[in-house]
């Protein structure tokens, strides 16, 4: 068991340092990457969130369409802005093979001959589809929200 629980803080390793790569998302200048007609979520800094499409931007502040109307929000009471992603799919398949992955990966570890009357490979390949069917919800799942601007904490 203390085998297994070191196996699975290893195989999270690579996630969490996948997760905190890329680049910084305190430059205001990022914005220059949204197109008109985005959506997008505005956090304000009293942590209200403004959904709808990106209009533009300045160095001053943040303009897009909410409910129909045009809405302008000061650099300085923007706390975070960021994008719906269009992944799921992707995110579901990705998480189907880690769980997939790491559902095997148990399943051969853990086997021992008195499991069901199965050998390894079988035992390996039902928690293989467990953990695929797992691994996809779960991703699915994630919210897939990109954050294109973070103010500086």
């Amino acid at each position: 068991m203390r085998r297994l629980v070191i196996f699975a803080c290893v195989l999270a390793l690579p996630c969490a340092a996948w997760a905190r790569s890329g680049r910084s998302a305190t430059s205001w200048d990022n914005l220059a990457a949204l197109h008109a007609g985005e959506k997008i979520q505005v956090v304000d800094t009293s942590h209200k969130k403004h959904s709808g499409a990106f209009v533009s931007f300045s160095r001053q502040a943040i303009t897009m369409e909410e409910k129909h109307k045009t809405e302008t929000i000061q650099r300085g009471d923007v706390a975070n802005v960021s994008i719906s992603g269009r992944h799921r799919l992707r995110n579901a398949l990705i998480g189907g093979l880690i769980g997939g992955g790491a559902g095997a990966g148990i399943g051969a570890a853990a086997w021992s001959s008195g499991h069901i009357g199965t050998s390894k490979g079988e035992f390996a390949a039902i928690l293989g589809a467990v953990g695929f069917v797992g691994g996809a919800v779960v991703g699915a799942l994630l919210p897939d929200r990109k954050t294109v601007y973070r103010e500086n904490p």
